[in-house]
């Protein structure tokens, strides 16, 4: 399952504690394709969970559809276009900041990840909304959602 993709993954990717500058890249690509591939697994298995139910809506459904998850589905797209070079600028600032290992992951994975969503909702607002057309912004509305 996904937690044998994610284990095999790190080990051959070669995320270890000190990994040297000159290879940090690498493992980071290592790293990007394992959590991906994981996270498949983890959504092919829960899909076919939810489909095991014989049509009733499973506890999956019920959390995929709450306002906040379907609200990040809008801009989805532009949330995968904008969090590489967000979350790249966060990695740069706590190089910079010299942030112990633990700190820089807390912060990358916390203000950098919600800024990551902030950056990409202005980017949907301002880049990707003028450029839907009418007939895409009813079924955006019918889900309760202003596009």
């Amino acid at each position: 399952g996904a937690a044998t993709v994610l284990f095999f993954g790190l080990k051959l990717g070669g995320i270890q504690r000190d990994i040297a500058p000159e290879n940090l890249v690498y493992s980071q690509i290592a790293l990007d394709a394992t959590v991906g591939a994981a996270v498949a697994c983890l959504l092919i298995a829960l899909g076919r969970q939810a489909t095991d139910l014989g049509g009733r809506a499973g506890w999956l459904s019920a959390l995929l559809s709450q306002r906040q998850l379907v609200q990040l589905g809008v801009f989805s797209y532009s949330l995968y276009l904008i969090h590489a070079p967000v979350l790249a600028l966060v990695a740069l600032l706590n190089r910079t900041l010299q942030l112990p290992p633990a700190l820089a992951l807390a912060v990358s994975f916390g203000p950098g990840v919600l800024l990551a969503i902030v950056c990409a909702y202005l980017f949907h607002r301002l880049a990707e909304r003028p450029f839907m057309t009418r007939e895409t912004r009813p079924a955006v509305q019918r889900a309760g959602l202003k596009a």
